[in-house]
């Protein structure tokens, strides 16, 4: 979000000057995105009733257009403006509320972190409930319950028994009952004993937990002195780790950077694993991000197996930049535009947080061409980190003077 015009992007100003004040509407098919004007002088300054406007202008252009087209919304008022996540403007337009907006119209280093854990803890679990839902219909549940499945060949505990399926295996057979249903229809005499045929077979029915899986796809190739930058995707990261904490989440860690990506951490629900890989990241270097996104889809699909019954997410952190093809001589852009499809037909549920400022046309159109829930968090500034520092001092017990650190902490602030 801009606070002046000094500060816009030079497209502001041109959307600015081409949309009609009163709740002009046009979707920007270049940098994959919506435009919308609010007659008011701040963003801070819309209210229910301006929703309410904007939303008959919206009908006009066409809400499906705009969601099959868009994956963030500029909201432009006459002296600034604010780019969200498109679904979040659509909800926002769907219960005629300003407060989404007004949610994400922050100052303060804590709220913005506040922010952040709230908008990424919502991300995970829209998009987990999604494939859940998917994962149960596939797998014989229909409507049933998200949370367990009941499956046919799989694993977990035995509840029941059925008419077996042609080519079920002996370990999926339930023998007890296909003795009896043997004994039943009469397949039976003291000389011979039972005689099994292919319709006594009864077949077990499990029941198991729906797992879920994260693949944390995190790029470190953010220059060291981007300190701004790399404080927001270890804070990201963190709020990860700690859904995967509460929830009992699989968690596995890829990482790209310099010609390749790689695995950092396998999947396990060992959480503290994630926060040891955190702290031993080397950042910089180019940026494979076609690697990176192979070898995550390729960590998700070698878990899941043929197990049918999992939730599968694929949460990539990045910068936006690619310039390392997956092989020597390949065309960098093809092979992006590949790996989304790719990603859009699997299991998985995707989410996309873009850390920068300067042009995001290319992985705006990853996330639509992926299916991709699309976010662009606020960046942190070094004053969180100094004030983290100097508590951390206070809290490990060492020798510190309190009124001589507190006032050098203080310097630095103003200084920042």
């Amino acid at each position: 979000m801009a606070s002046d015009k000094e500060k816009e992007p030079p497209k502001i100003g041109r959307m600015r000057k081409n949309l009609d004040r009163d709740y002009g509407c046009e979707i920007l098919d270049r940098d994959f995105s919506m435009a919308i004007r609010f007659p008011v002088k701040n963003v801070r300054l819309i209210t229910d009733e301006h929703i309410t406007y904007a939303s008959l202008s919206m009908e006009v252009t066409g809400v499906n257009e705009i969601t099959g087209k868009s994956v963030t919304a500029f909201v432009i008022s006459d002296r600034d403006f604010l780019e969200m996540e498109i679904q979040s403007f659509i909800e926002a337009v769907e219960k005629g509320s300003a407060k989404p907006i007004q949610d994400i119209m922050v100052s303060r280093e804590s709220q913005k972190r506040n922010m952040i854990n709230a908008h990424m803890r919502k991300l995970i679990n829209d998009a987990s409930e999604k494939v859940s839902i998917k994962v149960v219909k596939s797998s014989g549940g229909g409507q049933g319950k998200v949370r367990q499945s009941y499956t046919l060949g799989g694993r977990g505990r035995v509840v029941g028994y059925r008419p077996g399926r042609k080519g079920t295996s002996f370990g999926d057979i339930a023998l007890v009952p296909t003795i009896r249903r043997a004994i039943q229809t009469g397949s039976f005499d003291e000389i011979s004993g039972v005689k099994i045929k292919t319709h006594h077979v009864q077949e077990k029915i499990y029941r198991s937990r729906t797992r879920t899986h994260i693949c944390l796809l995190v790029d470190r190739s953010f220059f060291p002195d981007n300190r701004r930058e790399i404080n927001t995707v270890e804070h990201l990261i963190r709020t990860v780790l700690t859904v995967a904490y509460e929830k009992r989440y699989h968690i596995g860690v890829v990482s790209y950077a310099g010609n390749s990506a790689r695995i950092e951490l396998p999947f396990t629900t060992d959480v503290d694993k994630g926060y040891q890989v955190l702290k031993r990241f080397e950042w910089g270097g180019l940026s494979p991000m076609a690697s990176g996104m192979k070898k995550g889809l390729e960590m998700l699909e070698m878990v899941r197996g043929d197990r049918s019954d999992m939730v599968l997410m694929l949460i990539m952190i990045t910068r936006g930049k690619a310039n390392v093809p997956l092989y020597p001589g390949g065309y960098i852009r093809r092979e992006l535009i590949h790996m989304a499809k790719l990603l859009s037909r699997s299991h998985a549920g995707t989410i996309i947080a873009s850390i920068t400022d300067d042009d995001e046309h290319l992985i705006k159109e990853i996330s639509l061409r992926s299916g991709a829930r699309f976010y662009k968090p606020p960046v942190l500034s070094d004053k969180v980190t100094l004030a983290t520092s100097f508590l951390e001092k206070l809290g490990r017990g060492k020798d510190v003077d309190i009124v001589e650190s507190g006032r050098r902490f203080l310097e630095e602030l103003d200084n920042v």
